[in-house]
């Protein structure tokens, strides 16, 4: 007949005890989160729950001396015994309790410990109750979360409802919101700040970057210091703006202000509705003459040396060899 042995390890099982008498039986017991409701016309229903956690409960008693000690070593009960588990206890430490020739091999939490003298002064009798831990399951595998989520929210600004805030110094005040980052904040309704001190202002806006600005709705402003502010605007790069609705500005110090434009390269505008302005340093078109334009200056000389009007009269400017 093979005989059981009892180990409680914990500390990443670099400490254990043995326990040195085996206790007359132990009983495992498990339920279900189960929820009882009752529905017109059908009476009780059973609304299945997952299930709940595992109890492991024994007890036994701690030899005074060795002659009476079954398993392992023989140690003082109270110095050695007891000083360990209440410790365990009392410090809600995680223990991996191992019952040989058995199933039971888990992680669980001493969630009651008794001790105390009968009539037989040769022993210290014990019982207690340990409760499965699956607290790193439900941690690292699948966790769920309800309402807002802060973690380095900055104080001082309100929590927007459902709202989610990752970082240092973030604050997301709009509702279902997200600002990840340093000093990132979301403001607007569905809005998305991340990076270095980013804003989006409006509803469903997306900033990212260094120092970004979306403040018209559905823009999105990435880069360093660009800043979107039409409706349904986008700009990226280093400090270009596209404040026109729907424009699009990139590059280096770009501005789209005229609807629908765009504007990329180096330091261009485009300031007529639907026009396209490329290269670097054009004269701005006031009168939304030209629909296409490709600029050719520099920062003490703004110039065009391509021009296609809405007539699409066309300018080139040559120069010999």
């Amino acid at each position: 007949m093979k005989i059981l042995d009892i180990y409680i390890k914990w500390n990443n099982n670099k400490q254990s005890i043995q326990i040195p008498i085996l206790p007359e039986s132990f009983e495992i017991e498990g339920t279900n989160n189960n929820t009882t409701v009752t529905v017109h016309g059908l009476g009780d229903i059973n609304l299945k729950g997952k299930r709940g956690l595992y109890s492991l409960s024994f007890e036994s008693f701690f030899p005074k001396y060795a002659l009476y000690c079954q398993r392992g070593s023989h140690h003082d009960p109270y110095t050695y015994y007891v000083k360990k588990l209440k410790a365990l206890y009392e410090n809600n430490t995680t223990v991996h309790v191992i019952i040989t020739e058995t199933d039971i091999n888990g992680y669980f939490t001493v969630e009651s410990f008794d001790y105390g003298h009968d009539d037989n002064p040769f022993k210290l009798t014990y019982s207690g109750k340990k409760l499965e831990d699956k607290v790193m399951e439900t941690v690292y595998d699948s966790p769920s979360f309800e309402g807002s989520v802060s973690m380095g929210r900055s104080p001082g600004y309100e929590v927007g409802e459902n709202s989610t805030a990752l970082g240092l110094k973030v604050a997301a005040t709009g509702y279902a919101s997200h600002a990840e980052g340093v000093g990132s904040k979301a403001a607007g309704e569905y809005s998305h700040a991340e990076g270095d001190n980013s804003k989006a202002e409006a509803h469903s806006a997306h900033a990212e970057g260094t120092g970004c600005k979306a403040g018209g709705v559905a823009s999105h402003a990435e880069g360093s210091s660009c800043t979107a502010s039409g409706i349904a605007s986008h700009a990226e790069g280093t400090s270009c703006t596209a404040s026109g609705n729907r424009s699009h500005a990139e590059g280096n110090v770009c501005k789209a202000t005229g609807e629908h434009s765009h504007a990329e390269g180096d330091n261009t505008v485009a300031a007529g509705e639907c026009s396209h302005v490329q290269g670097r340093y054009n004269v701005e078109d006031t009168d939304n003459k030209y629909a296409h334009i490709v600029g050719g200056g520099t920062w003490v000389d703004r110039k065009n040396i391509h021009t296609v009007d809405w007539d699409g009269n066309r300018s080139l400017k040559t120069r010999s060899l």
